[in-house]
């Protein structure tokens, strides 16, 4: 295993933490909050694990993920202890960056999936609407040739001709 490896794990991880701490991190933080406090979590706070909180309170779980998982390797294979603990540090810095990492990539990534939303939507509307009025659109084959078409068709052929009226007339011109 190189060292990319478990940089690699720990930012999957840290990740895979992340997006869950986005989605339902209120409510586990909440309950886990209840279990160890007299007091409950106030009902305006939006405190998660990871959500608004300092580098000492996001290094806990990210600690505690770090350890699991190096005892998962120890205990999977022969791993030396000293490399195992390389591992973790490299794996815990994973962590760490990617928790902090999280909240930028989903920034970037919120504006384009609400113009996506709001397009997708406005295509509805108009499928809606098209189906409620029954609108027929009617399609132009292309053997038929609209009147203006005709019109420019025959326009191109005077040009034509008037093309071979100015080279005869330079070749008169010329020969005088």
């Amino acid at each position: 295993m190189g060292t990319l490896l478990p940089l690699l794990v720990g930012l999957i991880v840290g990740i895979a933490f992340a997006f869950f701490d986005r989605k339902r991190g209120l409510f586990w933080y909440r309950s886990w909050y209840k279990l160890t406090h007299k007091d409950g979590l106030p009902e305006d706070s939006q405190h998660t694990f990871l959500f608004q909180q300092p580098f000492s309170k996001r290094l806990v779980p990210a600690v505690t993920m770090t350890l699991a998982i190096g005892w998962l390797f120890y205990v999977a294979g022969n791993i030396n202890f000293f490399e195992l603990l390389l591992y973790l540090a490299l794996m815990l810095i994973g962590m760490m960056l990617s928790f902090y990492l999280f909240p930028f990539f989903t920034k970037s990534v919120q504006p384009q999936i609400k113009q996506i939303r709001n397009t997708i939507e406005r295509i509805d509307e108009i499928e809606q609407s098209i189906k409620d009025k029954n609108v027929t659109i009617p399609i132009e084959s292309k053997d038929e040739k609209p009147e203006e078409q005709k019109k420019d068709d025959s326009d191109k052929k005077d040009d034509k001709d008037k093309g071979d009226d100015w080279r005869k007339g330079v070749k008169d011109f010329l020969d005088k």
